[in-house]
């Protein structure tokens, strides 16, 4: 009676010792699976981000160089605007060496009421109907946000006549077309590109409650 009973609680204490056993085992293989596990998915999330780090970084210099260029055209602060008008017309871009290179502009100068006040044509100048002129050159441009329009730009006053002296600076945005075609092109060919473009004269009032 005592063997058997000696005999059983050896047994007892071998499938104890069996069962603490392979839960130690069992701990052991499921923490590596787990570490393995972890390693594999930071393994794959560093391979994804080592493939997208480049075009998150061209994304980024894409909205800096964007956002410079937003105050490319701004005219200085403490002009007020003298006079505003649509430019409705054409680019004229004539073939040298087989490219095409911008001659000149030819557009009327529209008011609110789509009345032609001017005309706006190569110098770059801009003349009224009563006679008044302004001519400008560029100091800076900002690409345009349509693909196939001209550039905005910031043009300097260096002549201005008959009431317009005040202008100091003439911004064109908003434009619409002009660019030239995009083939190579012959010798004496002309092309006209519509365009539309919007023209502000900016300077300084002589009574600043205007």
């Amino acid at each position: 009676m005592l063997f058997n009973s000696t005999r059983k609680l050896r047994y007892s204490s071998y499938r104890t010792r069996r069962r603490l056993s392979g839960q130690l085992h069992y701990g052991v293989r499921l923490g590596a699976t787990n570490r393995h596990s972890q390693f594999m998915r930071q393994k794959t999330l560093g391979f994804h981000l080592l493939f997208l780090l480049p075009s998150l970084l061209f994304v980024f210099v894409a909205n800096v160089s964007a956002q410079g260029n937003q105050n490319a055209i701004e005219v200085p602060v403490g002009l007020s605007l003298l006079l505003k008008a649509k430019g409705e017309g054409v680019q004229v871009h004539g073939c040298v060496n087989g490219s095409w290179i911008l001659q000149a502009p030819a557009a009327d100068l529209l008011d609110e009421q789509r009345r032609v006040i001017g005309r706006h044509y190569g110098g770059p100048a801009w003349r009224l109907n009563d006679g008044r002129l302004v001519e400008g050159v560029v100091v800076s441009k900002q690409v345009s946000p349509e693909a196939t329009s001209i550039p905005w730009l910031l043009l300097k006053s260096v002549r201005g006549t008959g009431g317009l002296e005040a202008v100091q600076f003439i911004q064109r945005s908003e434009t619409h077309g002009g660019i030239a075609p995009g083939e190579n092109c012959s010798q004496a060919t002309a092309v006209r590109v519509h365009t539309l473009r919007f023209i502000r004269f900016m300077g300084e009032r002589d009574d600043p409650s205007e």
